[in-house]
């Protein structure tokens, strides 16, 4: 409904950046293109710089979801115009940081993911926003363990653990279990991966998180065949 109000360029702008940024929280990568060209577009008459850049962001999320290989190219292009602005947030970067690593995975470029997801780590200021440290330490978690890194991969995992255990998140505490247990299965260390797994179970029974059920009983039943149990697998 404010789409139709009278008002300045920026609040225009800001107003329709908002909802294609909420349409973004859903998922709903279609809807969100519209808001974000016309906000844009705005925040261009009126020469707000950090907005662009968070726009070109936006967009290369947008690509990123629809998993088009410009998300690539975008994320580039939005580090660069951050970059350059003067006394550009610390968060605007990190969450650029974050998307331009999930590009360079979508087409394959683990080594430039892991970089991307290392800048991001050493920026952040985990006082300000350990949730996003958390979800950071996680992705270059598995970006290790694509790479065949897993000591590197456990160590990520388990601060990521750390973190959403202080921070009482039990849902992303849930998965970074279960991820924590598959890296040390890879490792051999199966006794340590089944008190992970464990914990992640009592976890997802605790958040009613049936959604993810699925990947959690695949993870037991790698750690029994890996045990030789293959009746309980």
């Amino acid at each position: 409904s404010m789409l139709a109000l009278a008002a300045p360029p920026s609040i225009k702008g800001k107003v329709r950046f908002r909802l294609a940024t909420t349409y973004l929280q859903l998922g709903k990568a279609n809807l969100a293109r519209v808001p974000l060209a016309e906000a844009k577009a705005y925040f261009e008459a009126v020469d707000d710089a950090e907005m662009i850049v968070e726009c070109i962001h936006a967009e290369s999320s947008v690509a990123y979801l629809e998993q088009r290989a410009s998300a690539l190219t975008l994320g580039m292009q939005a580090l660069a115009a951050c970059r350059s602005l003067t006394d550009a947030p610390k968060t605007l970067e990190i969450r650029i940081l974050g998307t331009l690593a999930n590009a360079h995975w979508l087409v394959g470029q683990w080594s430039e993911a892991i970089k991307a997801f290392e800048r991001a780590i050493k920026i952040a200021d985990p006082v300000v926003d350990m949730r996003r440290l958390g979800k950071l330490l996680g992705s270059a978690a598995a970006a290790y363990r694509e790479v065949g890194q897993l000591p590197k991969a456990i160590g990520y995992s388990t601060r990521a653990v750390a973190l959403f255990e202080t921070l009482q998140d039990h849902v992303s505490l849930a998965r970074e279990e279960n991820n924590l247990a598959c890296y040390l299965m890879g490792c051999g260390e199966l006794a340590s991966a089944r008190r992970h797994l464990e914990r992640s179970f009592q976890l997802f029974e605790q958040t009613d998180l049936l959604q993810a059920r699925g990947l959690h009983l695949l993870s037991f039943c790698e750690l029994c065949l890996a045990e030789g149990n293959t009746e309980e697998a």
